[in-house]
């Protein structure tokens, strides 16, 4: 009895049409019936990295509300000048008004 060994490649898959891609990626790439892409792959979903802000919260000494504490900020604090990036100015509940910067330094410097 004599024992041959097949020399078959198991990982790759026929080629699509002679375009040099296997199946696998070339329907990866490919738009659904009705004209939208493909949803995300997990690994993409979870390799993906939010970015962090640093926040930072004012409270008004004069019992002001949140809206003319807002606009007391915009009209007095100018962040072009100071080079300061404001991600967002957020109203909360019970008065206080937070302010989202991208690094600590920012944060210091509207402090």
């Amino acid at each position: 009895m004599e024992i041959r060994e097949a020399n078959l490649s198991r990982g790759s898959l026929p080629s699509s049409g002679g375009k040099g891609q296997n199946i696998a990626t070339a329907h990866h790439n490919q738009l659904t019936p009705s004209g939208r892409p493909k949803k995300k792959l997990y690994s993409e979903v979870v390799s993906a990295r939010e970015e962090k802000r640093y926040k930072l919260m004012v409270k008004s000494k004069l019992d002001l509300s949140t809206e003319e504490v807002k606009t007391t900020l915009r009209t007095n604090v100018n962040p072009t000048t100071m080079k300061v990036g404001i991600r967002s100015l957020k109203s909360l509940k019970d008065g206080r008004v937070l302010i989202e910067a991208g690094t600590t330094e920012e944060i210091n410097k509207l402090k």
